[in-house]
């Protein structure tokens, strides 16, 4: 399977630069370098920051929060901002962003402690980070967390159905010719775009058997429809139609044992005793052993090996 692009911060890379020179080792993290082209960050380092170093936290003043150094009050905002635009600028193209939480920087899921005094020691709330500020603003479509996110079964599932999914768009945009090739592929994608956005066919699908656009507008055009489609929520309600989709295309050849067999799945998915990607295996198995072929990235959601993760 082709490997996403994702940019990781460099503590979560086993890199030793959180402040205080300890190692991070998060399960997640270590086991998505095997299967990604990882973009190691750390953008207090990057500003000039060393290690060890005096803490950064997060100061609210009567003005804004910045980010400041404990006790001194330093500032280092700016300078974190004006880091977080260029590396931006200078990015190639990603399929998400798995940051480290807490951070003065990176926190992404506002658990970012934020304090009244540049000592830390009374509280006026929880935020995000900046540099996961600016990309959260810079990359809307994109999947973008941390730990205390995917901490989350289905969280942790959806963006890896994310990044693996984004990064056959890449594929697409590097290699089609016509838009023969963009409507193959979005044959393939067809149950994986149900299973967030059941009902957003019909003007896409128009779009791309029209015959007066011209073949990088249609392919533009469908970038953006497949990226604001996978930035839908994800339900198991809706991945569960999905299934029942795919379903109804073979029930005529399964026997009422089969079916059984693949509904009990179903239900445990319903019930949030299993996770989404072992309903898909155990219909993909389903559908090989009836000599069945479904060329569909939704039965191929992301490498299995990921699985032992959840």
């Amino acid at each position: 399977m082709l490997k996403p692009r994702l940019v990781l911060s460099a503590c979560l890379n086993l890199e030793r630069t959180r402040y205080d020179g300890k190692l991070i080792e998060n399960p997640v993290a270590i086991k998505l370098r095997n299967f990604c082209d990882v973009i190691s960050v750390c953008p207090e380092i990057s500003i000039g920051l060393s290690v060890p170093r005096e803490k950064i936290i997060l100061y609210k003043d009567s003005k804004k929060i910045k980010a400041v150094e404990i006790f001194t009050g330093k500032d280092f905002t700016e300078k974190l901002i004006s880091f977080s635009k260029e590396t931006i600028r200078n990015f190639p193209e990603i399929e998400g962003f798995f940051l480290k939480s807490k951070s003065p920087s990176c926190g992404v899921s506002h658990k970012t402690k934020t304090y009244k005094d540049i000592e830390g020691e009374h509280l006026y709330g929880k935020s995000q980070g900046i540099f996961a500020k600016q990309i959260l603003k810079a990359f809307p479509l994109l999947p973008v967390v941390d730990e205390e996110i995917i901490k989350n079964k289905d969280e942790l599932e959806n963006f890896f159905i994310r990044i693996f999914a984004l990064r056959r768009l890449r594929e697409l945009k590097e290699k089609a010719k016509d838009k023969r090739d963009i409507i193959s592929f979005h044959k393939k994608a067809y149950h994986l775009l149900m299973s967030y956005d059941p009902s957003g066919f019909r003007e896409i699908e128009r779009f791309l058997f029209s015959k007066d656009t011209a073949f990088k507008e249609i392919l533009k055009r469908y970038e953006n429809y497949f990226k604001k489609t996978l930035a839908k929520p994800f339900s198991r309600g809706k991945q569960i139609n999905a299934i029942l989709h795919i379903l109804e295309n073979f029930s005529k050849h399964l026997g009422e044992r089969e079916k059984a067999r693949i509904f009990h799945f179903i239900e445990n998915y319903k019930r949030r005793k299993i996770v989404l990607s072992r309903v898909i295996r155990e219909l993909k198995s389903l559908l090989q052993e009836k000599g069945k072929t479904f060329p569909e990235f939704y039965l191929e959601p992301y490498p299995e090996e990921l699985e032992e993760l959840f």
